[in-house]
């Protein structure tokens, strides 16, 4: 079973959506991202890039409106709010359950609650 990670700092909900992702601790995942990145936050880029230097084949999907996600698990994109440019990154589960970082959200949410821009899952071969 995945267990949630809550984000340590205010812009660093990707190292705990990877870590969630991969199955390994905050701290594992922190190591391998600048220092800042807590007060800084990281992209989408980067953490395609360190799930492909780990050999996982990915594949990012965007989403158009309404278009249901894949039922698998995977990284979500989402918008904080939709006059925002801030994203934010949660972990979807299959059964389309989501494990959100943020510490004001703890449970588990429906994947409907978010406003979901792209997704990144492992391709199946």
């Amino acid at each position: 079973m995945t267990q949630r990670i809550e984000q340590r700092g205010e812009r660093d909900c990707g190292i705990a959506a990877i870590a969630m992702f991969l199955g390994l601790s905050y701290e594992e995942m922190a190591k391998e991202f600048p220092a800042d990145t807590p007060t800084e936050g990281i992209y989408l880029a980067n953490l395609k890039f360190e799930l492909r230097g780990r050999g996982l084949l990915i594949q990012e999907w965007v989403l158009r409106d309404g278009e249901p996600l894949p039922k698998v698990k995977a990284i979500l994109e989402t918008q904080v709010r939709r006059d925002s440019l801030q994203g934010h990154f949660v972990l979807a589960l299959p059964d389309g359950t989501v494990l959100d970082p943020h510490p004001s959200r703890p449970g588990i949410q429906a994947v409907s609650w978010y406003d979901v821009t792209r997704a990144l899952f492992v391709q199946e071969e």
